[in-house]
């Protein structure tokens, strides 16, 4: 009990003094690490701890891995594909290199973003409209031709902000790129009149999400985001035991609607995805790249990890389809 209060303690320190960055503390991941290991902590209890914080506060483990040297790219990867450091072998070169050449960087379709643009009653005729984490934007695209207005897309990765800019380009729609954080949005408070989020809040964490992104809408302005979701109350263990370790965020859709009216918002209506929705421009192109680069890639320790973990996630998906995914809430700032 000694051991773990003194592990604690630093644990709460360093939380503290790496507010200011690495340059400012001497803090870096190396450093981290063997202060861990001196403190007693192996891999199966780092995994824990940084499994426990992403829990706990997503927002706040995001910053603390950024505090450290990594960068917002890096970090989201920590957290989403290892949640820790120490076993984060995946290199980022190729997990971009199969993501980007992906129709959608995440489970979504055009029927469901028509079916939310649907719900939006009382928008006006040209609204000021932000996609946040828009990846390379076909639901963007959507937006720009469905509302006849310019759509501004913020990612952080640029190549996939240049595929959204050519291909609004060729489609003659008005579509105004920049990278940028949703960690901080610089944009004046009631700016908006539609923030669109499909696949990105978890970023920064529902919460903080719902929190942040009240302030950039204008009164009765919509928010439009998709988030994984349980869809039924007593899933299967293997699932549960998955998802706890990779999304331990996850919600029931009920309990979505009772934090975001918390928050300050009126639920206009909310649906589940499909699960062609995963399928047609996510999971199925996913593995035909993926057998590409396999061969490409063979015997590259850390292109193997991506690949293997990937395909954990498609065959829990196959699996436990009915028991969770992705539910479409459509919002309005009260």
């Amino acid at each position: 009990m000694l051991a773990l209060k003194a592990q604690q303690r630093l644990i709460a320190g360093l939380l503290r003094t790496s507010a200011s960055g690495p340059e400012a503390t001497g803090l870096d991941p190396a450093l981290w690490l063997d202060l861990q290991h001196a403190c007693g902590l192996d891999a199966a209890a780092l995994k824990h701890w940084h499994t426990e914080f992403e829990r706990r506060s997503p927002a706040a483990h995001h910053a603390f891995l950024v505090s450290l040297g990594l960068s917002e790219k890096e970090a989201v990867q920590v957290r989403m594909l290892t949640r820790n450091i120490e076993d984060n072998t995946m290199s980022m070169h190729y997990f971009f290199e199969l993501f980007e050449s992906l129709p959608r960087q995440g489970p979504g379709c055009e029927e469901a973003t028509l079916e939310a643009l649907h719900l939006l009653k009382h928008l006006p005729a040209h609204p000021t409209v932000l996609d946040i984490g828009c990846g390379n934007g076909l639901q963007t695209l959507t937006l720009a031709r469905e509302l006849k207005s310019t759509i501004l897309a913020i990612d952080n990765h640029p190549p996939l902000l240049r595929h959204l800019d050519q291909a609004a380009r060729e489609a003659g729609l008005s579509v105004e790129t920049q990278e940028m954080s949703m960690i901080d949005i610089p944009f004046a408070a009631e700016y908006f009149d539609l923030l669109w989020a499909e696949g990105s809040i978890f970023i920064i964490g529902l919460a903080r999400g719902l929190q942040d992104f009240h302030k950039f809408l204008k009164p009765g302005g919509y928010l439009a985001f998709t988030e994984m979701c349980w869809f039924e109350a007593d899933p299967p263990a293997e699932i549960r035991t998955y998802l706890d370790r990779v999304y331990p965020d996850i919600r029931s859709i009920e309990t979505v609607c009772e934090l975001a009216e918390a928050r300050g918002y009126t639920v206009v209506d909310n649906f589940k995805l499909p699960a062609s929705a995963w399928w047609d421009d996510f999971y199925t192109p996913m593995l035909a790249q993926m057998q590409m680069l396999k061969q490409k890639n063979a015997g590259i320790s850390e292109a193997e990890a991506v690949y293997a973990a990937c395909e954990e996630e498609i065959t829990m998906y196959r699996r436990h389809l009915a028991s969770y995914g992705y539910g479409f809430f459509v919002l309005q700032k009260r």
